[in-house]
Order: C-alpha cells, then structure tokens, then sequence
C-alpha cells in the first residue's frame, strides 16, 4: 500500500534500504555516478546522448548489449568520426546493423526499422553540429552558457538542451543526459514513474523531500534505477514488489 504523505524520513530510510541492497558503493552504477566526468565536452555530451536515446524503453542489459553490437558494426565514439560519414556510410552502417535477421538458421535482409532510422539520424545531426564548434569553449558557450565543471550543470541545462528541438531528445531524455554527464538531475523514466505513483508525489515534490533528506537527486536516481534493474525487473512488477517490501 503507498504512502500518500510520505516524508523526508520515510524516504531516507527507503533510499537506504535500495542502496544497501544494491551492494552500496561496490555497485557498478554507484561506481559510475561517482566517477562521472567533471569537465565538459563535445566527446562526454556525445557519448552520453547516444546511451541516453538508445537506452530509452531498454533495459540497461538491452541497451548495453545493442550498443556493443554496433560498435561492432563500425559506431565509433568520436564524433567528429560520424559528423563526417556520407549518406552512403551512414546507410550501410544502419543496414547492417538493423537490417539482417536470421530465422530458420537463414539470413534474410529487412527494411530499417523507421525508430532506428529516427535515431540514428539524430545522432548524426548531433555529431555534426558538435563538429561545427571550434574549440570545447564554443560548445559549452552555445549548448551550456559557458559553464565547464559538469557539477554545475542543473534543471537550467536540461531545458536548454530539451529547447535545442534536436528529435529524439526531449526533457526527459535531457534530463538523462545532464545526470550522466555530472548534474544533479532526475530523470522521469520508468522506474521514476512508477516510484512517483506508488507514493502520490509530483516530481518537484520528490525534489523537495530529497533536498531534506540531503540526498543528491542524481544519487538517488541512480540507485532507483539500479535497484529496480535488480530486484523489479519489469514495470507491471513494481506495485506487487513495493506492496511486499517492509521500507
């Protein structure tokens, strides 16, 4: 059953609990949020918007899984590498990709599925717009308002980036990318939902309660996101889950 008028208290002991958990420090994604970058640039932004568009309706596994194969399928992390395919390298590389299935022990070639069309080709305009820029300064200057320590980076930056109009990053998606790159931001994916419901807050709510409880937002995302990778698995198993667990 939630708890409507949860407090600061009652979601100290909770983040606690998943925290403990998920093995504390010792987990990979605690790992990772504490060793995030701290200086901004063009390579980190990139970086971290192709894993947020892509992670997107994945589960971490999937999402790691799917990139790994395309790295193996010619994706580079440079940047400047992909703002410089033609039309021609950029097909070849989604077709093969996306564009063979085996079946009966037979490869048989497909159409691109037209979502991995969508998001490939943002990621292209990304990289070229990155490229554009002629110094890391530049970038931070238009994408950032000149700000260079990642810690800086806040709500601010998530809607500049999310009125940048580029497809496939909106908020939401803004908001994984700022978390990842060093900000203190929390991202309204899956598991975010499904927490916010069970406890009837708004997310500014959650906010507030967090700030209380002098717990980091991006901390706090992280090991949501980690503990319902672990031990939830699904969304439709939260409510049965949450129901069963004495926080």
């Amino acid at each position: 059953m939630s708890n409507v008028n949860i407090t600061h208290d009652q979601l100290k002991r909770i983040f606690d609990r998943m925290f403990e958990d998920i093995g504390g420090e010792s987990n990979t994604d605690i790992k990772t949020y504490r060793e995030r970058a701290r200086t901004i640039t063009r390579d980190v932004f990139f970086r971290e918007t192709v894993w947020a568009i892509w992670v997107a309706g994945k589960s971490r596994v999937a999402a790691e899984s799917f990139l790994n194969r395309a790295l193996q399928k010619g994706l580079t992390w440079d940047f400047q590498e992909i703002a410089a395919w033609n039309e021609s390298q950029q097909t070849q590389f989604m077709e093969s990709l996306h564009g063979w299935i085996t079946s009966r022990d037979r490869p048989h070639h497909r159409p691109v599925p037209r979502g991995a069309v969508g998001r490939w080709n943002s990621l292209f305009l990304i990289a070229r717009e990155l490229a554009k820029y002629p110094t890391e300064q530049a970038f931070r200057d238009e994408f950032f308002g000149g700000k260079t320590e990642s810690i800086l980076l806040d709500k601010s930056d998530i809607q500049r980036l999310a009125n940048r109009k580029i497809p496939y990053l909106k908020e939401v998606t803004a908001h994984f990318i700022i978390r990842n790159m060093g900000g203190e931001a929390i991202k309204v994916d899956r598991w975010v939902k499904e927490f916010l419901s069970y406890y009837s807050l708004s997310k500014d709510r959650l906010e507030q309660l967090l700030h209380k409880a002098a717990i980091p937002l991006g901390l706090f995302d992280a090991v949501l996101w980690s503990y319902c990778e672990m031990f939830v698995g699904e969304v439709k198993a939260f409510l049965r889950y949450f129901n069963n667990q004495a926080f």
